[in-house]
Formats: structure tokens, sequence, C-alpha cells
């Protein structure tokens, strides 16, 4: 009826879209996809990238990965839906602040996020079969 992947396409070795496409079909017509991961074009990544550090994990095809081979845009994973055989998906974008900051910073995130949708850092998106 209903697949559900939390913050795991992000940690994928493999092309998602083949991973996409195996869970497609195992659903029953109109079963549901979800997928929900961080959006590359967040705030923080901005400013990683601003600093020149490493965005992603280095994959070692022998070693055990537990970081982020990959990371997504809205338009990305809209793609990926579609070349899995998803007529029509469907993405929304979330801020959530993160609690261990002072509030002020938390408050201005969330107006930043306001103001500018593509900095939010969680990318929701569903489709059905």
């Amino acid at each position: 009826d209903a697949v559900v992947m939390c913050e795991v396409i992000e940690h994928l070795a493999r092309w998602p879209a083949d991973v996409l496409t195996d869970i497609r079909a195992a659903l029953k017509p109109g079963g549901l996809l979800l997928v929900t991961t961080q959006n590359l074009h967040r705030l923080s990544q901005r400013l990683r990238m601003l600093s020149g550090r490493r965005l992603f994990a280095h994959y070692v095809p022998e070693d055990l990965v537990m970081a982020h081979l990959r990371e997504y845009t809205p338009e990305e994973l809209v793609y990926l839906f579609q070349r899995a055989g998803f007529e029509r998906s469907h993405t929304r974008l979330l801020a959530f602040p993160d609690l261990t900051r002072p509030a002020p910073v938390q408050v201005a995130y969330s107006l930043a996020c306001r103001m500018f949708p593509r900095l939010s850092n969680v990318i929701y998106c569903w489709a059905t079969r």
C-alpha cells in the first residue's frame, strides 16, 4: 500500500532510479511512495560550499559508508521518480530549525526559509503508482 523512505536515498550506493523502479514494481496500483531527504540547496550546504568544506562522504565500494554519498534537489527527485515510471510526483520543501542553536538563529533561519524556500533543509517527494 505504501513505502516510506525517510532519510535513506542519500545513502544509496546504487543508481536511485533503479531502486525507485524496484519499489514501484512492488507497490499495488494506487500505492504511495514517500521519500524524504535533505535538500542539497539548504542553507547549511551553501555555507559549507562557501567555506570550501566537503559536501559528501568519499565512496569506497568495499567499505561501509555511513554518511551521505549524494544529496538531491527537488528537481532531481522529480526526475528520478519519472525515470522510475511514476507519472506524477509532488515535492514540498520544509524548514526545521536546528534546536541546538540559539533561539535568534532558529528564528532567523525560519524567516530566511519563508523568504527563500529553496534554503529549506528537507524535501518531501511523493507519488502514487
